[in-house]
This record gives C-alpha cells, sequence and structure tokens, in this order.
C-alpha cells in the first residue's frame, strides 16, 4: 500500500493559526483556530462544523479522556475542555500563556506554561486546577506536552536540551542527554515504550527509551472539591437614593484556580404580599467581579457562585438589601 497525498478536501475552512491537529474520542479530526474548534468528519472530510469559543487564540489540542483539551495563549490564557458536541465544558484560568497540552486516558491534563516568571508546568484533576509546578529555577522554557507510557507528562523544556517529567503526583524531575544547543521543541509518545523529540535547532528527532508502565492501578486523582465563592465587597441593609434607580456594585472571588461565576438578582417581596402573576426566580446567568446593577425601590437579594470545570458551588455567596428612593 502507498500513502497518496491528496488536496485538501477542506481547503474552504479558514484557519487562521496552524499548530496541531488530534483524532478525538468521538473519532473525528479536531483543530484549533482563532475563535474555533473545527470538528472535521473524518469519513467526509467536507462535512466539517466550527464551534465559537470567544477570544480563542489555541497553541496545542488533545485528548483527556472523553473529552478535548485546548491551551489557549491569548490575553486571558486558560486551558479550555470542550465536548464533542462542540460545548465548553471547564475553564481554567492561568498566570502564564500555556503552549503545550496533554491528556490522559482518566481525564487528566498535564501543560507547559510560559510568559511568566517564574516559568512553570501544571496539572488540571476535572474540576480541580491543581497547584502549579515551577520547573528548576522557574526557567526552561517548556513548550510541548505528551503523556507518556510510564504514566506521567513530559514536556520538552528548549532552553534546557531536555525534558521534564510531571508525575500525577506533582513531582518533577528532568531528563538531560540532547546536544547542547539542540532546542528540544515538541514530544509524543512512540512504540516500544518510548518517546520522540523533535531538535529545533540541530534539525534531527531524539528518541528516549526506557520508560516503563505502572505497575498495578493508577493511582486515583485527588479527590473533587467543589469551588467556593465569597464576596468581597458590597452593600447590605438600606440603600438610599433621590434618583429612579440606585447604582450597586458587588465584589467577589473565589480561593479555587480558574473558576468563573455566575450571578443573580431576585426582587423579594414582602411576606403575605402576593406574588406578580408568572413571576419566578431568575436564573443564574455568566458574570464578572465586579457585578454592576441599577435597581429600583424595593428588596432584593443577590447571589453569585463559582463554576469550575463544570461544577459550581451549592451554597451561593448572597447578600441581601433594599432600595429606598428619598424625595430631592
Amino acid at each position: 500500500m502507498n500513502p497518496v497525498l491528496t488536496k485538501d478536501p477542506t481547503d474552504n475552512i479558514e484557519i487562521g493559526t496552524a499548530h496541531s491537529i488530534v483524532r478525538g474520542p468521538d473519532n473525528n479530526m479536531w483543530v484549533a483556530t482563532n475563535g474555533n474548534v473545527l470538528r472535521i468528519q473524518a469519513s467526509e472530510p467536507k462535512t466539517f462544523k466550527a464551534f465559537p469559543v470567544a477570544g480563542l487564540d489555541p497553541k496545542d489540542i488533545d485528548v483527556a479522556g472523553s473529552l478535548l483539551a485546548v491551551a489557549d495563549a491569548s490575553n486571558e490564557p486558560r486551558i479550555v475542555t470542550l465536548d464533542t458536541a462542540g460545548a465548553v465544558v471547564g475553564t481554567y484560568k492561568l498566570p502564564g500563556k500555556p503552549q503545550g497540552v496533554a491528556g490522559a486516558p482518566n481525564g487528566m491534563i498535564g501543560f507547559s506554561q510560559q510568559s511568566n516568571a517564574p516559568e512553570q508546568v501544571g496539572l488540571i484533576s476535572p474540576p480541580t486546577l491543581l497547584p502549579l509546578v515551577e520547573t528548576p529555577g522557574g526557567v526552561g522554557d517548556p513548550f510541548g506536552a505528551a503523556y507518556g507510557i510510564d504514566g506521567a507528562f513530559w514536556f520538552a523544556m528548549s532552553a534546557n536540551d531536555g525534558l521534564a517529567r510531571l508525575t500525577p503526583s506533582g513531582q518533577l524531575t528532568q531528563l538531560g542527554g540532547f546536544a547542547k544547543g539542540s532546542f528540544p521543541r515538541q514530544v509524543a509518545p512512540g512504540p516500544g515504550n518510548t518517546l520522540w523529540v523533535t531538535l529545533d535547532m540541530t534539525e534531527k528527532v531524539g528518541r528516549v527509551v526506557g520508560l516503563e508502565p505502572p505497575v498495578g492501578p493508577p493511582p486515583p486523582p485527588p479527590p473533587v472539591t467543589k469551588p467556593r465563592t465569597k464576596i468581597d465587597k458590597g452593600p447590605k441593609g438600606v440603600i438610599k437614593t433621590t434618583h429612579k434607580k440606585a447604582k450597586v456594585s458587588f465584589r467577589f472571588s473565589s480561593p479555587d484556580a480558574g473558576a468563573t461565576f455566575l450571578c443573580r438578582v431576585q426582587k423579594l417581596v414582602k411576606k403575605g404580599a402576593k406574588k406578580a402573576k408568572g413571576s419566578k426566580v431568575p436564573a443564574f446567568k455568566t458574570c464578572k467581579s465586579p457585578k454592576k446593577l441599577r435597581l429600583g425601590p424595593g428588596r432584593y437579594r443577590f447571589e453569585v457562585k463559582a463554576a469550575l470545570g463544570g461544577v459550581s458551588d451549592e451554597t451561593p455567596a448572597k447578600r441581601s438589601f433594599r432600595v429606598v428612593r428619598l424625595p430631592k
């Protein structure tokens, strides 16, 4: 059988970046590009679908269990996970811009992170972003990422002429041996318990042998912790205004890195008063801190809950207050 190169059957797709393509858990091909993640049907490549992801500036894409993981190096750097229907499942905010991302069969995610000091690599055990791990000396230019047969995540350390190995428990070690100035850039698992590494400056490919599969069942991932929410600043009691509506602002946060937020404001009725026909409790909607509101006279309850990896705080932070209009 001789391989044949065919004309790109999807050349009508506007792909603004060229970083990575992966076979998804649904057996379709997936590409991340500026503002979109594309699903390309392998059996019929012209049948493709673009799923918008606002602000996406992707550097890498991989499969993590039943999900897709994308390294987003936009102005709001993050790791984004999506299901095979193209829906965003989790968003994990990062202090630096990720470059490489690798997924494990159990859904765990490893990633490299640059553009901040110290440089770091990290792990996500959905829905939890685990504490980031500094590279030795806080340097090394971590770039490409791969999940090895040994059950660890491997990263090409371009400035160190070697690799870094990160276990699911967060232990980081280094492997050297490449020629000085070889600049390892991308890494991928190969057959026979190997890793293969591109060496940009020497224009060669390196091979790492001797990886051993872990003995016994893999260690369980860290326990899932539900995100927590705190209102840092906001009104309580009575707010007085001489205008038709009062300006109200709330600031809130979460100790869980990468959390996003959902808010709602409910107008309360006095005890014994009849509710307006068709009135109902409003749904939570995506929000950011500070949340600014303009409210007329009445009693209100503001609620906010953190969300991480598709899991939200079951006990939202609450603040009740009253708006009173005074005569001018």
